[in-house]
């Protein structure tokens, strides 16, 4: 990997993630699979991550109950009580 390259990517990932237009992009059907994706991505250790995943849950339909349940599933730390 390049310097240039390895810049752009660092530079994208400190992009704010729209998360409407990343929700929206997401296929019927495919939800749960990208937020267990996004979970998976991050620490989960801080309110702005917490606040990211709501919202994503959200935008994409996902209730707290299955939020929850996916979290189970992945053996990381709720979002909603």
């Amino acid at each position: 990997v390049s310097a240039a390259e390895r810049d752009f990517v660092r530079r994208e990932l400190d992009k704010p993630v729209d998360v409407r237009g990343l929700a929206g992009a997401v296929p019927q059907g495919l939800e749960t699979q990208v937020y267990m994706m996004s979970v998976l991505g991050i620490d989960l250790d801080s309110r702005a991550e917490a606040e990211y995943l709501h919202k994503l849950a959200t935008e994409m339909a996902l209730d707290q109950k299955m939020v929850n349940k996916i979290h189970d599933h992945l053996g990381v730390t709720r979002i909603y009580a």
